[in-house]
């Protein structure tokens, strides 16, 4: 009978979250505390969407939840049982307190992920203590709701990113200049070299000059005649007829 009622209680703490609400302090939207649990996450090698989903479940970000039985605490409802040997591991003199408590849990995802390998046995673990896992894959339960509520909840909490981010640079490229238009940009090269032109007249006619006499000398060359007269430059650069030597050649 004992054995019955034990494990009707162990379900049923795998099938919820370990709190009630005693009084509330949510800190959802605490960026400060989010940044402190990534940095953890980074140090512990614990996935962020891990944590976040956690405390959902745990506390829904209720840093003053305290489960039905008053022995699990905080944002993630760490258990009395623990706060001996966190105080040890850690140096945590108060696991209820919002930054000692991500810590404190943060840690122990890291142990029960680095001993299993696996999400949903790591989580099994975190929910009812490694005795009540084992207990569990012994009789060929190696998920729980709770494992699969916290894994499924990584997905979206993913997905969620994605499209955060997404919007985020849709957003910055709305916010850039359009580029000018091809014909835009040839009316504004054209009207930049009619302005050089006109301030440098003659410096402008002579490079025309220059450049033409370069081009009929190479082609006299190549051709064998040679021509009375080329290239007559623009307008806005001055006229200019050039006459070539025959002695350049």
């Amino acid at each position: 009978m004992f054995r019955k009622i034990s494990a009707f209680l162990l379900l049923l703490l795998l099938f919820s979250g370990c709190a009630t609400v005693s009084g509330y302090d949510g800190r959802a939207g605490d960026e400060e505390l989010k940044t402190y649990i990534r940095e953890l996450c980074t140090e512990y090698g614990v996935p962020e969407t891990m944590v976040f989903a956690v405390i959902e479940k745990e506390s829904s970000w209720n840093a003053d939840a305290v489960n039905y039985n008053e022995t699990c605490f905080g944002l993630m409802q760490i258990s009395v049982v623990n706060f001996a040997w966190l105080k040890e591991e850690l140096g945590l003199d108060d696991p209820k307190q919002p930054y000692q408590n991500v810590q404190a849990g943060i840690f122990m995802l890291s142990g029960y992920l680095e001993k299993y390998l696996d999400y949903h046995m790591a989580l099994m673990c975190y929910n009812c203590g490694e005795g009540g896992a084992r207990r569990l894959w012994k009789q060929g339960y190696y998920s729980s709701a709770y494992s699969r509520w916290v894994v499924n909840r990584m997905d979206e909490l993913e997905w969620e990113a994605l499209d955060a981010a997404r919007e985020q640079l849709e957003a910055a490229e709305e916010d850039v200049p359009a580029p000018d238009t091809p014909a835009e940009t040839q009316e504004t090269a054209a009207e930049d070299t009619l302005a050089d032109c006109a301030a440098e007249t003659v410096s402008c006619g002579d490079e025309l000059i220059l450049y033409a006499e370069d081009i009929v000398l190479k082609s006299v060359k190549k051709a064998g005649y040679l021509p009375v007269m080329v290239c007559i430059a623009p307008v806005f650069c001055n006229v200019n007829i050039l006459h070539i030597d025959p002695a350049a050649l």
